[in-house]
């Protein structure tokens, strides 16, 4: 059996029908019968739902396969929700790179980066599982992956870092970046939330960081990671580039990044990976 987008199944008489909305969204409405025989107005009660869908999804299909599993497919061929939730974690785990678009030359401060509007963003459904700073022809950009998941939902909220200076001497100085905790982990909750997207901005002669935290659910618990120490002086943001790739396991999304320091020279990342696939 094969569902498509907007093919309603009716039931024998007509006052029940499942649908399969166009973002992948699987709902079974009890039909009031003056709405079947043509009334405009719209009589439909939700029985029942998936509220399972994909943001920007327009070709979804409810397809019951030969293994007696019913199964929910985006366009892209991820499963969005099955009968057998093992099947939505088998297929509908996927990881994806992607790069910033910056241009633009930079003096290598930390204003320049603040000023480059490079926003690291993560689509709906999605996670962001590893960041890195290059630098190459003296121009900035970051590197990224974002792990997709049907354990993500669309309840999300935008936090900020407390404004900060930059140091003594003020636009090029990156040492204070130590003092933003990008973090969307809550010990208190069982679903804990995943980063989607961070960008760097300024204020004045302040920067802070801005970020979206979206909540998981039925997370399967997170771990603390850390890179090895960098024994550098961190004075300028080129000091930073080219030197720690932050990236999560398999299936794992970031809940919580920070630059840390032992000592006047030593700088490493710490951050909390949380599972998607449980």
């Amino acid at each position: 059996m094969i569902l498509k987008k907007k093919k309603n199944q009716f039931g024998a008489n007509y006052r029940f029908v499942l649908a399969l909305q166009e973002d992948g969204n699987l709902v079974l409405y009890y039909m009031d019968p003056k709405w079947v025989q043509g009334t405009p107005e719209d009589k439909r009660i939700v029985v029942w739902a998936t509220y399972k869908f994909v943001e920007g999804n327009k070709n979804s299909q409810l397809i019951m396969q030969d293994d007696g599993n019913l199964v929910v497919y985006s366009e892209f061929a991820d499963a969005i929700w099955a009968s057998d939730q093992s099947t939505v974690v088998s297929k509908a785990i996927k990881k994806n790179d992607f790069i910033t678009k910056n241009t633009s030359k930079t003096t290598q401060s930390v204003f320049d980066l603040a000023n480059s509007k490079l926003k690291v963003e993560c689509q709906s459904g999605a996670a962001l599982s590893k960041l890195y700073l290059s630098l190459t022809n003296n121009i900035l950009n970051y590197a990224y992956s974002c792990t997709f998941s049907p354990r993500i939902t669309q309840t999300c909220q935008v936090k900020t870092t407390p404004l900060n200076s930059i140091g003594a001497t003020e636009t090029r100085s990156s040492n204070f970046l130590d003092r933003h905790d990008i973090t969307c982990f809550d010990p208190n909750s069982k679903n804990s939330n995943i980063i989607q997207s961070i960008e760097l901005k300024r204020k004045n002669k302040q920067i802070y960081y801005e970020y979206k935290c979206c909540a998981a659910e039925n997370q399967g618990g997170c771990l603390e990671r850390k890179t090895p120490e960098n024994k550098y002086a961190l004075y300028e943001i080129k000091d930073l580039a080219n030197k720690s790739n932050v990236e999560t396991s398999k299936s794992t999304g970031f809940s919580r990044i920070k630059l840390d320091s032992n000592g006047p020279t030593n700088f490493y990342y710490t951050w909390f990976e949380c599972a998607l696939d449980y």
